[in-house]
């Protein structure tokens, strides 16, 4: 697969999983630690769920990590910039 696809698709993957967990996290004050901490968990998340798909019956690989990281990078950017201004400054 192609680089710019599979960071594509990376983006893509990232961004939903990022939305969901703040579905699940509506309830919590909006400050910025609960925006990184939420970006970590899907960090983290998307490249268990890429490693587990990648492995093909043999042990986990982590090759597409890189990918993941940029991609969440770059949300975490965006979330940020939309909310700047609605986000208490308390890291926690």
């Amino acid at each position: 697969m192609p680089d710019f696809a599979f960071l594509t698709g990376a983006i893509v993957g990232s961004a939903v999983l990022t939305s969901i967990l703040h579905l699940f996290t509506r309830n919590w004050p909006a400050a910025y630690g609960k925006v990184v901490f939420l970006s970590g968990v899907a960090l983290l998340l998307a490249i268990i769920f890429s490693a587990i798909g990648e492995s093909d019956g043999g042990p986990p690989t982590f090759r597409s990590a890189p990918y993941y990281l940029f991609a969440q990078v770059l949300i975490l950017i965006a979330d940020l910039a939309r909310t700047r201004g609605k986000l208490s400054k308390k890291l926690v």
